[in-house]
């Protein structure tokens, strides 16, 4: 969208005239700096911007700002934009945030600040902006910060009066702060006045006579004495050095002068000697590297950042150059910034890396440009960024979006493998239905139910590492639970470990997600191998225990009751105790780049309070480290109760004939759901999708529906769920392999209306629940 109101009217005159020094300053700065009439055309924009968008002056100067490239793409962010410079028009500074577009698909987040240019008089004569690159830079408030020093340096806090004068009549067009100090008035009461305006008849001729040869010349002029009587009544003394600027045909324009107050030569001399302190520490203590190097590239001057960076002392490095420093394989790029800086006397940023002495590659970002000295030689000045944090945060990005992939990869993969289960646990469940089978066959489908059933744990770690796990309690024997971790730990870990079982025998048990407590075993196992590079020994131990007032365990408190405390113990490296304070915060870890995420501990510690546990550590450095996990005990017997009821896997078929309607996309899936209900002695009729689901429901009439809670299409399973819950008399029974969607049935009005089964489950499973349909009609 553009403003076609002003499209016929010529753009008012330059608020800044063409190749002023301040102009050539402000196109050595590395942000943007921009100047705008008040509706919004493009007056001036610095070298920064159109560098690195890859366009030149007359793209953009003449234009309205939000008709340039940066912002066209947009018509809201045309809309921000015209506001924004409508607010700074009408006096307001206001700072934002915007999205410039660089290239077709490349956008950049810019932090400005817009605010109005004002005249002698304080009315808004333009706009006067300025914006940072913010994208994806860690450091970017650092960055932000150090370039409004810089700007706030080069305009106001400079130890010397600055001030602008126009060619024409020799009327104040800006000074700075030290200014307004030394002559005793404000800037907006010196701002289009004359010399004769302030000073006497004398001291205005004086002046104007020395700004008129001035402006005669193309010399810079020195005057060595300037006195002056001042807004206070004081009489100062200055030392100026003035300067015409000159516009492309040579006329001048503007009268640049900078001054320094010796009216006490002690008093500025020290002012000068801090002033240079200030400068010194700015350039020592700054957060980059900076360097001075002569046409041969080698290093004159560089502050302790650029030493850091380069890993070299003083003595060695100043007998280098930066071609020492670079690898070979970046021979090729440093010659076409070489040929960058010959021709248009800067060159950057780019990337490379450096070699410290020590051998350690640095990865750096560079910029550089070139400035002439008091002899006509030429130096460059660089600046040089260690980006290794930068780096490391990009690669821990990538790291992280690669396991999001692998994790919902992996869920998928699981949930595909659970439909596979489904079916050869449906068929082999429908096989010992058949009558004659022989004991032979018997003994091979349970062995393979047996084996089914293990592929459904193991869909289940599957699922808990793609982070769609959720808790699947019961009552277990944990003696039998840390055998079973113990025989997998001792094919896993390495024969120089020695794993002992303490106390683990059969009969302590508790309300546990099994296979997630196995996962915990094994993180602590592992984290214990880790410990013990050389080898040693991790024993498991389990007793019962009795708490008879509130414990302190790890921060938290273990309330008074019987628990079964699980022991996992090592005789590794230990941990300090600087360590041990961390041990559980999620991605801490003591291990070396991507030898470790720092998420094992974490997760075990979530696993163990989620299930209303607590967990300690101690650890003694060179002597090893113990976790002891408490877990609130069950009654005697719970587990084997629990087992007793669900081991006889023919339940009595109910006398009742139902009609039941089965909603599975995956055909083999659905197919033996049906002869399995048809071989309990009911009807049944099948769905593939949600769309006919609702068609059947709306038809006939069912005593059960059973739907996968993962249908494709438009009407998911969720949905036939919800309808087939609105329907009186009608039982419920979802079903999923994806643990996510239990979500959906923990949740009214589905949590207290429906039965979930998780695929794979067992014929007996699915019969208990239809017969409980049955008995319920």
């Amino acid at each position: 969208m553009s403003n076609t109101a002003n499209r016929g009217a010529q753009p008012p005159a330059p608020l800044l005239p063409a190749a002023t020094d301040t102009q050539r300053v402000l196109d050595h700065l590395p942000f943007a700096v921009g100047i705008f009439t008040l509706d919004g055309r493009v007056m001036f924009i610095n070298f920064a911007p159109l560098a690195q968008s890859g366009q030149i002056s007359t793209d953009v100067v003449g234009k309205y700002l939000w008709d340039t490239a940066w912002f066209d793409h947009s018509e809201h962010l045309q809309k921000d934009v015209r506001d924004i410079l409508a607010r700074a028009a009408a006096g307001e500074k206001v700072q934002c945030e915007l999205n410039a577009r660089f290239g077709v698909d490349t956008f950049r987040a810019f932090g400005c600040t817009f605010g109005p240019l004002l005249d002698a008089n304080g009315a808004a004569v333009g706009i006067v902006a300025s914006g940072v690159d913010v994208t994806g830079q860690k450091g970017r408030d650092r960055e932000l910060h150090t370039s409004q020093l810089l700007l706030e340096g080069i305009i106001e806090h400079l130890p010397v009066m600055i001030f602008v004068k126009q060619a024409v009549d020799l009327r104040f067009s800006l000074v700075n702060r030290t200014a307004e100090k030394i002559l005793g008035y404000s800037r907006q009461h010196l701002l289009g006045k004359t010399d004769h305006d302030f000073w006497t008849a004398a001291q205005a001729d004086f002046f104007t006579a020395a700004d008129r040869q001035v402006l005669a010349s193309t010399a810079v002029k020195k005057i060595d004495l300037e006195p002056i009587r001042n807004a206070r009544g004081e009489t100062r003394f200055l030392r100026t050095w003035k300067v015409a600027l000159r516009d492309a045909s040579g006329t001048p324009e503007y009268l640049l002068g900078i001054s320094i107050d010796i009216t006490d030569e002690i008093s500025t001399l020290e002012e000068l000697r801090v002033s240079e302190e200030k400068l010194r520490g700015l350039y020592e203590l700054a957060p980059v590297g900076i360097a001075l190097t002569d046409t041969s590239g080698r290093y004159i001057e560089y502050n302790e950042a650029f030493r850091e960076i380069c890993g070299y002392p003083d003595a060695e490095l100043k007998a280098l150059d930066f071609w020492k420093l670079t690898p070979p394989e970046y021979y090729e790029q440093e010659e076409v910034q070489t040929d960058s800086l010959a021709r248009s006397g800067r060159y950057g940023p780019y990337e490379k890396e450096y070699v410290q002495k020590s051998g350690k590659r640095i990865p750096i970002r560079l910029r550089g440009i070139t400035v002439q000295g008091a002899q006509g030689e030429k130096f460059t000045w660089s600046i040089v960024e260690d980006i290794t944090e930068q780096k490391a945060t990009e690669e821990a990005l990538q790291q992280a979006q690669k396991m999001k992939a692998v994790g919902q990869l992996t869920a998928g993969v699981a949930h595909d493998f659970n439909n596979l289960l489904a079916v050869v646990s449906g068929s082999l469940g429908l096989l010992l239905e058949e009558g004659g089978v022989t004991p032979r066959i018997q003994k091979l489908a349970n062995m393979a139910l047996a084996a089914t059933k293990r592929g459904g744990e193991l869909t289940q770690h599957l699922l808990a590492y793609g982070r769609k796990q959720h808790l699947n309690v019961g009552v277990h024997d944990l003696g039998r639970c840390i055998e079973n971790s113990i025989r997998w730990l001792k094919r896993t870990l390495p024969a120089n470990i020695k794993i002992v079982s303490e106390g683990t025998d059969a009969g302590l048990e508790t309300l546990i997600d099994e296979a997630q407590l196995e996962n915990s075993l094994l993180n602590l196992a592992l984290n214990a191998r880790d410990a013990m590079p050389g080898g040693g020994t991790l024993t498991f131990g389990l007793a019962a225990v009795t708490i008879d007032k509130e414990t302190p365990v790890y921060g938290e408190t273990l309330t008074p009751g019987e628990y079964a405390k699980i022991s996992v113990r090592d005789t590794g490296c230990g941990m300090p105790p600087e360590v041990l304070r961390e041990a559980f915060d999620p991605f801490f870890t003591t291990k070396g780049m991507g030898q470790g995420n720092g998420m094992g501990l974490s997760m075990v510690y979530g696993f163990v309070r989620q299930s209303g546990g607590r967990i300690a550590v101690t650890s003694d450095v060179g002597k090893g480290t113990a976790f002891d996990i408490y877990f609130p005990k069950t009654a005697d017997g719970a587990a084997g109760t629990a087992q007793a009821a669900a081991a006889d896997p023919r339940p009595p078929m109910s006398a009742r004939r139902l009609r039941v309607l089965v909603v599975e996309d995956i055909p083999e899936v659905r197919d033996t759901i049906c002869l399995q209900i048809e071989a309990f002695g009911h009807t049944v009729d099948a769905a593939p999708d949600g769309e006919a689901a609702m068609e059947a429901l709306g038809r006939g009439t069912y005593d059960v529906l059973i739907t996968d809670l993962g249908l494709p299409g438009k009407i998911t399973g969720q949905d036939v769920a919800l309808a087939g819950v609105a329907k009186p008399h009608l039982k419920v029974i979802t079903m999923s392999g994806y643990n996510e969607d239990l979500a959906a049935v923990q949740q009214p009005p589905l949590a207290n209306s429906t039965v979930h089964l998780r695929k794979p489950f067992e014929t007996a499973e699915l019969r208990k629940h239809i017969d409980a349909a049955a008995g319920a009609a």
